[in-house]
């Protein structure tokens, strides 16, 4: 046990397994071998010790709420269900446990459920604070905004410099159009301790709205490639101020920004930066420059594609005289969100049957699996498509983008490319609530979940609309 509290895991283990030589099945050994393993996030070997511990001990409540956590780790959520439900029986007056059931049933979507489960943590322990982040999360996905922001809002009367709180708190004040308090609580994400940007490796003064004449400002890329696209709409207000403009971005965009003339100088992340006076992280300009609903920047467009690409895609698109689609149906695989926002391609499908369409896959990504599900009827881009520059000159060349949402939805509304933007029940803050339009994006459309999950009647909306379209177009 010493070994183990100071993290010195091969001599608890040999120790533990000594024990097991001797007295095979004991219960504590076998448990505590088992923490040895989910330490070291061997989730298979960690669920077999702990339910190994249960037949041994059917009481030992701290094994039941274990194998919850190595089930979770071994992606079997209705197992870990139970496990936590076994260990809520053994010990009622375990709050972890109930905690760890509300988020797996979260997870699942068992939203009441876990709301119930938070409940019963926060009626034994109100003053734990994930649970109660948590349980205005689950509300939240129901629907039930005033109450998840009460919940957000008493969080902070017991933690105030929460500052993950403080961000969901502000994400749910942007979707609700309230972005004057919805900007303040989400620049709180800059003191996260787990927020991948670091403004400490940006020495020098973070601009708070200076003068900033003849001064040379260093604006960085923060969060994904969408972010960037739709900020980097606040380069020219910045540069308005006479300010020389330096723009740090992610390599894939470098050649349209660039292109774009958004700002004096664009750098890849990673280079040498030159000598500034001022840095700002792009998505602190919004609340900087007090950006409210019937305020926002939404001129487009304000991207353009490099004029070489633009002629290589031309000719690509030359020989088309029908009604030109790009197809977008999912995003980054590594976001948390994705599944969410992600629509099945076979939905889409019958756009393919729509007379005078030509429709492009713009997915990447994806090997394949345009060929797969629309067949002869698409054209995959994907291979074609090296970087952004590409994209937007592709775009440019097409009469409509359809896309869930992704970077690829906010390029080609960047270019004021006619785009139909389709959104899960909850989307993004970005898009805010109950709009069919985007202040961002003029011109864009906007296609809605109406209930959490169901893409079927949204595929069907838009299948029905390009239609009438297509026979307009004709």
């Amino acid at each position: 046990m010493q070994h183990h509290q100071a993290n010195r895991l091969t001599e608890a283990q040999a120790l533990y397994r000594r024990i097991l030589d001797g007295r095979p099945g004991h219960p504590v050994a076998t448990h505590m071998l088992g923490l040895v393993a989910l330490a070291r996030q061997d989730f298979g070997e960690a669920a077999r010790l702990f339910s190994l511990a249960l037949e041994n001990d059917p009481q030992n409540g701290d094994a039941a709420g274990n194998l919850g956590l190595a089930y979770r780790g071994l992606g079997r959520k209705e197992d870990a269900v139970g496990a936590f439900e076994r260990a809520v029986e053994i010990d009622p007056g375990d709050q972890t446990v109930r905690f760890n059931l509300g988020l797996t049933l979260s997870d699942l979507g068992r939203l009441e459920e876990a709301q119930q489960a938070y409940q019963d943590v926060l009626s034994r322990t109100p003053d734990y604070i994930e649970a109660l982040n948590n349980l205005g999360n689950v509300l939240w996905d129901q629907g039930l905004l005033d109450d998840a922001a009460g919940c957000y809002e008493k969080a902070l009367t017991k933690a105030p410099d929460n500052a993950e709180i403080h961000k969901t708190l502000g994400f749910l004040q942007l979707l609700r159009g309230d972005f004057e308090r919805g900007w303040r609580n989400y620049a709180w994400r800059l003191k996260e301790a787990g927020n991948p940007l670091k403004i400490e490796d940006y020495p020098g003064p973070l601009w708070q709205g200076e003068d900033l004449s003849g001064k040379t400002f260093l604006v960085y890329h923060e969060q994904g490639l969408g972010d960037v696209i739709q900020f980097a709409r606040y380069l020219p207000l910045v540069r308005e101020r006479g300010a020389r403009v330096v723009f740090e971005v992610q390599a894939p965009l470098l050649e349209i920004l660039a292109a774009s003339d958004l700002a004096d100088q664009v750098i890849e992340t990673g280079r040498r930066l030159p000598v500034y006076d001022f840095h700002v992280p792009l998505l602190e300009l919004p609340r900087l420059f007090e950006t409210r609903l019937e305020t926002v920047p939404g001129a487009v467009p304000y991207l353009k594609a490099p004029e070489d690409r633009l002629t290589v895609w031309r000719q690509r698109f030359n020989a088309d005289g029908g009604f030109k689609v790009g197809l977008v149906w999912t995003g980054n695989p590594v976001v948390a969100s994705n599944p969410k926002r992600s629509i099945d391609p076979a939905l889409l499908a019958p756009l393919g049957e729509v007379p005078g369409v030509s429709l492009y896959s713009l997915q990447v990504g994806r090997d394949g699996e345009a060929q797969t599900v629309f067949g002869d009827r698409v054209t995959d881009l994907a291979p074609l498509l090296k970087d952004y520059a590409d994209t937007a000159a592709a775009m440019t060349h097409l009469d409509l983008v359809i896309s869930t949402c992704t970077s690829p939805l906010h390029m080609a509304g960047a270019l004021s490319v006619p785009t139909w933007g389709l959104l899960c029940k909850w989307p993004d803050w970005r898009w805010l609530i109950d709009r069919e339009d985007s202040p961002w994006y003029p011109g864009m459309k906007l296609f809605r979940q109406k209930i959490a999950g169901d893409w079927g009647p949204v595929a069907e909306e838009v299948t029905a609309l390009l239609t009438k379209l297509s026979r307009q177009h004709s």
